[in-house]
């Protein structure tokens, strides 16, 4: 599902791209899945989708979610 919203931003069309980012976060949380990368990975890419609709405070929001949820995981800046 995170795929299908990147490939909608890609395509410009950052609307339905945050509509499938919303559609994979809620399959995530229903799988208890919250706190894993694929996780991180949707928050990243909600993240850029805000930023392309001129959301930026939201898209700063997600950004700091996927970097606290990537720290807790363990993952390490490179």
């Amino acid at each position: 599902a995170e795929q299908r919203a990147r490939l909608a931003l890609a395509r410009g069309n950052p609307e339905q791209a945050l509509e499938l980012a919303a559609n994979c976060r809620e399959l995530l949380e229903s799988n208890a899945l919250t706190g894993t990368p694929y996780a991180a990975k949707e928050r990243l890419t909600t993240a850029r989708i805000l930023l392309a609709l001129g959301r930026a405070d939201d898209a700063a929001a997600a950004a700091t979610a996927c970097r606290e949820l990537n720290e807790r995981l363990g993952a390490t800046g490179g």
